[in-house]
């Protein structure tokens, strides 16, 4: 499989958006099967979703709980890590996330490290633009 930068912003704004912590402080959780039933993902089906989920978890990005038979539909997502916050900050904006792809794209990288490290030049170089 193919792991899609897209679906993984799509999937990190939906988690900022919808994850919350309740009054008695405990994390309310999504699954993968909520997230695919729920979402307005285009291109992505409930499995690219779920490999994608798998690997922003395996990355630290996101907090998840397998359950006890292993299904990763019905795994659950309790919330965003302090690295997925800085790499969603990374991208959140299209305009340099569209910029930050387009450089990936050319030099033919697209891990989610290289992506941020892209997103955040592109970043520092609007602020400099704007400083001058």
């Amino acid at each position: 499989m193919k792991l899609s930068p897209d679906i993984a912003r799509d999937i990190l704004l939906f988690l900022e958006k919808y994850l919350t912590i309740d009054t008695n402080f405990k994390y309310n959780t999504v699954t993968v099967d909520y997230l695919t039933r729920y979402s307005s993902f285009t291109d992505a089906d409930s499995s690219d979703i779920a490999y994608t989920i798998l690997k922003l978890s395996e990355a630290g990005f996101i907090k998840t709980k397998m359950p006890s038979d292993n299904n990763p539909r019905f795994m659950s997502i309790s919330s965003i890590t302090y690295q997925g916050h800085e790499f969603l900050d990374s991208i959140r904006n299209e305009e340099h996330y569209s910029k930050a792809k387009d450089i990936c794209s050319k030099l033919g990288s697209f891990s989610l490290d290289i992506l941020k490290t892209t997103a955040k030049s592109v970043i520092v170089s609007a602020i400099n633009n704007n400083i001058n």
